[in-house]
């Protein structure tokens, strides 16, 4: 299905404030081709999410988790949990996570948390 640019940024809104209801959201970046914002685009919707939430959890517990949200809100929506540590040695080049690295280079930040430290 093809996605306008507003009905991408309704779906994303939906999806943050679904999750902010589980886990404490900091950013959400949106990645892979919906990234460039050229539209209308079609196919699923990546999203990057990062929260304190995760620590101590396995990978498959943070994709169970958003996914739950996720298909609550829309079927198209895939997302990945990351902590805010796993993002700042990503940034930095400091044993960061290979896949995030490579996911934020063609993402965009679309929602941070004004009261999280960054």
């Amino acid at each position: 299905m093809v996605k306008t640019a507003l009905d991408l940024k309704r779906t994303i809104k939906a999806f943050v404030n679904a999750a902010k209801d589980e886990i404490e959201v900091e950013k959400v970046f949106l990645t892979g081709r919906h990234a460039s914002e050229r539209s209308p685009s079609d196919g699923d919707i990546w999203l990057l999410v990062i929260s304190p939430s995760f620590e101590g959890l396995s990978v498959p517990e943070r994709v169970d988790k958003l996914a739950r949200i996720g298909l609550r809100i829309d079927s198209l929506v895939q997302s990945w949990g990351f902590t805010p540590a796993e993002l700042s040695r990503t940034l930095k080049g400091d044993g960061g996570s290979p896949f995030l690295g490579m996911m934020l280079n063609q993402s965009r930040e679309v929602y941070s948390n004004p009261a999280a430290s960054n």
